[in-house]
């Protein structure tokens, strides 16, 4: 179990309970673990929050469940980015969300009513304690887009790119590709120093003994 609050708990007897020795237990190919670390045993069975839906590599993991559906559905993708990663030597990787006991319009509704919540608040209050009004330009205006999502989300499961449009500069960091450039610079090394300059750059080339494309 870990929470991101410094209370992880593990059965896995006698390894210590820090974010870097759960993960690394539960995903040590992926962890690259060494040998003589073996003996702490392997974790099966992972529960956490957020607090690990970025910047990890658990590729050794082929399943993942979301008990919860963020607002966001680009946060849903990004967990399930922990797992459906290079380097993964499964042959099947399944995500499996667990819907709220309740109508998807009334679940996107809940964010609207606790803003008004918040609205009500102000009224006896200074105004600074309401986040969400704070955050409406960027989240409240979407709504209908991310119910859409949502609703698209619920009957397939959708690819990042399928969430090209209306995704803000927000909604993703670079840390999964440096990540990756990481791993692929060690299975190949020496691999990108020997590439042309440009190779693969999107600009114009000054040379004109150049053809397109080269």
């Amino acid at each position: 179990l870990v929470t991101g609050a410094g209370r992880n708990q593990t059965t896995l007897p006698g390894l210590r309970r820090d974010l870097t020795s759960i993960l690394t237990a539960f995903s040590p190919r992926s962890k690259e673990r060494p040998a003589e670390l073996a003996h702490e045993g392997e974790l099966d069975i992972l529960i956490a929050t957020d607090c690990i839906s970025e910047g990890q590599n658990l590729q050794d993991c082929d399943w993942l469940i979301n008990y919860d559906i963020h607002w966001n559905p680009v946060r849903i993708i990004q967990r399930f980015g922990r797992i459906d990663r290079i380097g993964s030597t499964n042959t099947r990787i399944q995500l499996v969300n667990f819907w709220p006991n309740m109508e998807l319009e009334e679940y996107i509704n809940l964010e609207q009513r606790v803003s008004g919540r918040m609205v009500l608040l102000d009224i006896s209050a200074t105004g600074e304690e309401n986040i969400i009004e704070q955050q409406s330009g960027n989240q409240m205006n979407d709504l209908e887009y991310r119910r859409k999502q949502l609703l698209k989300l619920q009957e397939t499961v959708i690819d990042l790119e399928d969430l090209s449009s209306g995704v803000a500069i927000t909604d993703l960091t670079l840390t999964d590709f440096r990540i990756d450039l990481a791993e692929y610079a060690r299975a190949h090394p020496g691999r990108l120093e020997t590439m042309p300059l440009g190779c693969c750059a999107i600009t114009t080339s000054i040379d004109a003994d150049i053809a397109p494309g080269v």
